[in-house]
């Protein structure tokens, strides 16, 4: 054994296969999220772009639980395209008006899924944010406008805790039988600086276990300290030597299964995954015989699975090829 390992605390009550899940924050929210949709799991993945500090997220829920308007004042308008301060980069238009449809259309979205789901996953990447001076507003992103316009802030453990709670009295209400599963993004935010970024790593894991001594029904997934700890080679790293790399992104999936989710659940996620696999080979011959009888063995395994379950892209693909 040339590295260490530990095994993630799993939870009293088990992810199931039939559950629904919202995740949101970081780009390390779309990886796993993405992953259990690839599983055929009702997954809603980060639907208003990366967030990636406490105070931010929380405004955007509060936002999507009560269907407020977001705040005009915080619209920007750069190269004929318009977005909002409170949201990513991924949220424009080209208009105003067209803008806040879009947001309205995403809270209306996040609402009712959030009305019956059964787990929300947070991952929160940084303590540090920004407030727009002119405005005295909190901004989930600059859209690359001069540093000038902003006030760069470091959140504390108390600031992101009462800010926090006051959100998940509004999520209680809305759903009282939600439960929620915190994640730190193992990506380091370095441009903040390498000591600050430990810092706000820091700051971030202890206001988590603040929360969860506080509440019930609220759990933490070690995803930072997986990597950091289990994976503590650059081998492990994208390119950027900052991000995790796709290996390294499916070993700490791997782990938030076996110890998050129920054995059939696990199961089911294994056998949508292989039926995904298959509908991705590509043989030398079509017309071929066994091809063609793998093809209707397939298909007649999508076909099969549960309702929730939508396999109708990879089967409608793989009926293109059948030739009989």
């Amino acid at each position: 054994m040339f590295f260490t390992t530990f095994q993630p605390e799993s939870l009293p009550t088990p992810i199931q296969h039939t559950d629904k899940i919202l995740s949101l924050g970081s780009c390390f929210a779309n990886a796993t999220g993405n992953r259990l949709v690839e599983g055929g799991m009702q997954v809603l993945a980060n639907p208003f772009g990366t967030i990636y500090n406490p105070k931010s997220l929380n405004q955007i829920l509060k936002n999507a639980i009560h269907l407020q308007t977001p705040n005009e004042n915080l619209i920007i308008e750069s190269q004929s395209v318009w977005r909002h301060y409170q949201y990513h980069s991924d949220i424009s238009a080209l208009n105003s008006q067209d803008l806040l449809e879009e947001i309205s259309n995403k809270q209306n979205q996040v609402h009712q899924f959030l009305k019956s789901a059964n787990w929300l996953m947070i991952t929160w990447g940084t303590a540090w944010g920004y407030e727009l001076i002119d405005e005295q507003a909190w901004v989930g992103n600059c859209h690359k406008q001069p540093a000038k316009k902003f006030k760069k802030i470091a959140l504390s453990v108390e600031e992101i805790v009462n800010d926090f709670q006051l959100t998940y009295q509004e999520l209680r209400r809305l759903n009282p039988e939600l439960k929620i599963i915190f994640t730190l993004s193992p990506v380091r935010h370095l441009k903040d600086g390498f000591t600050e970024n430990s810092l706000s790593k820091a700051t971030l894991r202890l206001a988590i276990a603040e929360i969860i001594k506080r509440q019930q029904q609220i759990f933490y997934f070690p995803s930072y300290e997986i990597l950091l700890d289990e994976l503590r080679d650059y081998r492990f790293f994208a390119e950027d030597m900052i991000h995790p790399s796709q290996t390294a992104e499916a070993y700490i999936f791997n782990k938030f299964v076996e110890s998050q989710c129920d054995p059939a659940c696990q199961k089911t996620l294994e056998r949508i995954q292989k039926l995904k696999k298959a509908a991705q080979h590509r043989p030398f011959h079509i017309e071929g015989r066994e091809h063609q009888k793998f093809l209707h063995k397939t298909i007649a395994k999508m076909e099969q699975q549960a309702s929730y379950i939508s396999l109708e892209k990879e089967i409608q693909a793989l009926k293109s090829q059948l030739r009989e």
